[in-house]
């Protein structure tokens, strides 16, 4: 639910409170339940990090967390796929 928080404040463009949501996120322990999570999920939660420090001008923080879930990305679609095509997009 915290990211669907998150992705709220970067439709409004706030994007302090939204990295602040993610960076939250991202400290708390990923769900060990496959149902919960999926396999692309930090690779995503790194996308959206990298859209909000965009969004802020921070754009080598951006630049290192878009190529970070690039590659996170990349190890579970070997083929391709539609999550890295949006995050190779943007």
């Amino acid at each position: 639910m915290l990211s669907n928080l998150g992705q709220v404040q970067l439709l409004k463009e706030d994007y302090a409170a939204a990295d602040k949501i993610f960076r939250r996120v991202q400290s708390l322990p990923a769900p060990v339940d496959p149902t919960v999570h999926a396999p692309t999920d930090p690779a995503v939660l790194l996308g959206s990090l990298a859209y909000t420090a965009h969004g802020l001008g921070e754009l080598e923080r951006a630049e290192s967390l878009y190529r970070e879930s690039i590659a996170a990305l990349d190890d579970v679609y070997t083929d391709g796929g539609p999550e890295l095509a949006t995050m190779l997009s943007n």
